[in-house]
């Protein structure tokens, strides 16, 4: 028996509870189990630890019952939203940080779009594909607007434990300085192989044919050269070539409409 077997061999034999067998069923396919494995480097006793407190969670997260009619207001705003596939079938996911700060009382409603928003890029995996690339504009981040360290770290928390093996690059674009303060407490929290992933990009680095436009259509204008987020770690020219292919995704405006249809369709 291989070790997806045995995974979900154990998995059958402890899941008892109604609402935690229907959610088994509907998302813990091999592919799921496979990536929970990945995640633990094959060892399979904390695989399974794994994906219990994930099946636990989704169930306790009302995940299933997630729907856009939740978040008009998150729809309207467009702070974060899938912005298409690139050219090998991987979502998009985009995340713009806008003026406003996450005010105290909707910090569980952020956590909640936050995972409708990863469930809506999951279901726009098309087969085979099991990946996303998340573009981070941070040209708006400011210490006023900067989300609570206790929001961050159960954002860390949901996709380190709950969405492993899914990320595949992420570009964090036009980081200020002041954001170094934040990346550093979540630094020695995030997994060296997915910190490998995070790469520190500025638009003005990008060439003139990909100079991004905002939410609204409006050409940005160059972000000023700020200190790199980790000075000891230049990012090389071999990021910026990595994130050509996505400076499309960022520079288009955002259309609340199109993203409907787009979810309407998924994969």
């Amino acid at each position: 028996m291989d070790n997806v077997a045995l995974v979900r061999a154990e998995l059958d034999k402890h899941t008892t509870s109604k609402e935690e067998r229907q959610e088994l069923e509907a998302w813990a396919d091999d592919a799921c189990i496979s990536r929970y494995l990945r995640a633990r480097k094959n060892n399979v006793a904390q695989a399974i630890k794994l994906l219990r407190a994930s099946l636990k969670w989704r169930v306790d997260f009302s995940v299933a019952s997630l729907h856009a009619e939740e978040f008009p207001d998150e729809f309207a705003a467009g702070k974060m939203y899938v912005g298409g596939r690139d050219t090998q079938g991987r979502p998009v996911l985009i995340t713009r940080k806008k003026a406003d700060a996450i005010q105290a009382g909707q910090h569980e409603r952020y956590l909640r779009h936050l995972v409708f928003t990863l469930e809506s890029t999951v279901a726009a995996m098309p087969p085979g594909v099991e990946q996303w690339v998340w573009i981070m504009d941070l040209q708006g981040y400011s210490r006023a607007n900067s989300p609570p360290l206790s929001v961050s770290y159960a954002t860390m928390k949901i996709l380190a434990d709950h969405y492993p093996e899914r990320l595949k690059t992420a570009f964090i674009v036009d980081a200020p300085s002041i954001f170094s303060f934040l990346w550093k407490a979540l630094a020695s929290f995030i997994d060296p192989v997915t910190k490998e992933k995070v790469k520190f990009v500025y638009s003005k680095d990008l060439r003139p044919a990909e100079a991004p436009e905002d939410a609204s259509g409006v050409a940005r204008e160059e972000a000023p050269a700020t200190k790199p987020v980790e000075p000891s770690k230049p990012e090389s020219k071999s990021v910026d070539d990595a994130f050509s292919p996505y400076a499309s995704f960022y520079r288009t405006p955002y259309d609340e409409a199109a993203y409907r249809t787009f979810l309407t369709k998924r994969s």
